[in-house]
């Protein structure tokens, strides 16, 4: 669902109707989605609930980047609850997602862990846990008992992700450098995967 509206945004097959009435009208439409998708986080699996996260980041990410006034009624109707303080979007969207995710972190493999840490890195955010623990240290602690099974697009975006929010671990980053100096074929790495590690 959510990737569809990325998808939707990226094509640009939106009305630009911009109306009061139409943005809020949107408004409940997507709470009422967010709803659904919430109250289904307890049945989700890893690869449900990164691609979900991943999307409502690209989607946040996306809006937060385009001036007010080139705005579609639907993109301002997603900037309002995404990225209104006022919503605190972070914490009834943003954070129960990553509680969520936290709850079965054991079970992702080293796409979805990237994934996640990657999506965070968009929104520039790194949810505190209930534990006391920040996601993306969960996120780097799952990641130490699998580390030789990233492959080089997932070690890039796991770099790039705790370099963008300026988060260290040292723990990791030795296990991604052992892991990118056992690697057979460095030639694996493209340009740009080896300027994010």
């Amino acid at each position: 669902m959510w990737s569809s509206v990325f998808q939707l945004l990226s094509r640009g097959q939106q009305k630009k109707s911009r109306q009061r009435q139409d943005v809020a009208q949107l408004e409940l439409l997507i709470w009422d989605i967010l709803e659904v998708t919430m109250d289904s986080l307890p049945r989700m699996r890893p690869r449900d609930l990164t691609t979900i996260i991943l999307q409502l980041a690209k989607i946040a990410n996306r809006v937060s980047s385009k001036h007010y006034k080139r705005l579609s009624a639907s993109e301002l109707a997603l900037k309002n609850i995404l990225l209104d303080e006022s919503s605190s979007a972070q914490y009834s969207i943003f954070d129960p997602l990553a509680e969520a995710a936290n709850q079965i972190i054991i079970d992702f493999e080293p796409r979805y862990l990237s994934n996640l840490a990657y999506a965070y890195s968009l929104l520039g955010y790194n949810p505190r846990i209930d534990d006391n623990t920040t996601l993306l240290e969960n996120i780097a602690d799952a990641s130490l008992d699998c580390i030789q099974q990233f492959n080089a697009q997932d070690i890039s975006n796991m770099m790039w992700a705790y370099t963008k929010l300026n988060v260290s671990h040292e723990r990791l980053f030795q296990a991604v450098g052992d892991a990118i100096a056992m690697k057979d074929d460095l030639k694996t790495f493209k340009p740009q995967e080896i300027s994010n590690t």
